[in-house]
């Protein structure tokens, strides 16, 4: 094999080579690393307690893919009743929470993360335009996010803002 040769194979073997060492992000989401450590307690207690997790459905397969929990619905949508479970889903997240709490008793635990990109600029006004109904209440409320019958269990948090922490997620066990 030529010198030239060699070379040729080198340099097109390069680009390969320089992202050999990379390694994506787990879930191909970077918001998957913060959310992780809750879906595996939630899953601790959906084995303890068993129950229905009213939560986004785009976390709907995590849910699903680390615990044993029941679902309303995931991101898996191939018939009219999972379109219809989604769009139940929506309504229920914007309840806010002792709406929840007397329409939907059979919902055990409640896991929300905000709607917003948290690492966009935006006035609080926004902030709650896009996390209203039970995100805000959950995440936001006045109580501090702590909701007569919402027990809390497991929450992610980003960096600070003004010395306040940032609320990614909450998980909650209904009372």
């Amino acid at each position: 094999m030529s010198v030239l040769s060699i070379a040729a194979l080198a340099l097109a073997m390069w680009p390969g080579l320089y992202h050999l060492g990379d390694s994506p992000a787990l879930g191909g989401h970077l918001e998957y690393l913060l959310q992780r450590p809750m879906f595996l307690e939630l899953g601790k207690r959906c084995e303890r307690e068993p129950g229905v997790v009213l939560a986004d459905f785009n976390d709907g397969h995590y849910l699903r893919f680390h615990t044993d929990c029941s679902i309303i619905a995931n991101n898996f949508i191939m018939t009219e009743q999972h379109l219809a479970k989604i769009d139940l889903v929506e309504t229920m997240l914007a309840l806010s929470p002792s709406e929840l709490k007397r329409d939907y008793p059979w919902v055990r635990y409640v896991y929300v993360r905000r709607a917003d990109n948290i690492l966009a600029a935006s006035s609080h006004e926004e902030r709650l335009q896009r996390n209203k109904g039970l995100r805000g209440a959950l995440l936001f409320g006045s109580d501090g996010g702590h909701a007569a019958g919402f027990e809390q269990f497991a929450e992610a948090r980003v960096g600070a803002y003004k010395g306040q922490p940032t609320v990614f997620a909450r998980a909650f066990a209904v009372e």
